[in-house]
């Protein structure tokens, strides 16, 4: 065998420095970006569980009285803005464009002579403020379309008759648990 010179070991010594480095680069950069998405997903669980609390909360109220406290609704619309803004970085135009979602369920309560629930509307914009218009307009369709079963099974067993009004608020919160064990 030959021997190596100086020169051959040395520059064996760079390349694997230099690949060394390469990898300790790429593994550092995979921990970090693998530390900042788990963060992302655990501030979006904190967000998930705060929302749930709040619709759970709206549930229980609205099954025992048939109605939603403004104050209680204006406070979740806050927090929202405020997660939005100040932690998800969200512009305002998707907060802006998940509370539209509330403000069509509004318009809809006032030419419809509140056939559809005024707090339900508000309860759709503070919900958008969290989850922007796409997410919210899901939950829509998931709740109403969980709500119309429910109607429909109650009239077919001729438990409730049609003039009767139903809570929205706790198929909201169905709608919600399901798009997060679905999504």
């Amino acid at each position: 065998m030959p021997a190596r010179s100086v020169t051959d070991i040395q520059a064996a010594e760079r390349l694997f420095e230099a690949t060394f480095r390469v990898l300790a680069d790429a593994g550092l950069t995979y921990y970090f970006v693998t530390v900042f998405l788990e963060k992302e997903r655990e501030m979006e669980r904190l967000e998930a569980c705060i929302l749930l609390g709040f619709l759970a909360v709206f549930a229980w109220i609205d099954c025992r009285k048939k109605e939603l406290p403004l104050s209680l609704l204006g406070v979740c619309g806050v927090v929202g803005i405020v997660f939005s803004r100040l932690i998800f970085d969200r512009t305002w135009s998707v907060i802006l464009g998940g509370a539209c979602v509330g403000g069509f369920i509004l318009l809809c309560s006032l030419v419809m002579k509140e056939s559809v629930g005024f707090a339900d509307g508000i309860l759709f914009c503070a919900l958008g403020t969290y989850t922007g218009m796409w997410q919210t307009l899901l939950l829509l369709f998931g709740a109403t379309a969980l709500c119309g079963l429910a109607g429909g099974f109650l009239l077919l067993t001729k438990k409730c008759t049609r003039k009767e009004s139903l809570a929205f608020a706790p198929f909201v919160l169905a709608a919600f648990v399901g798009e997060m064990i679905l999504c």
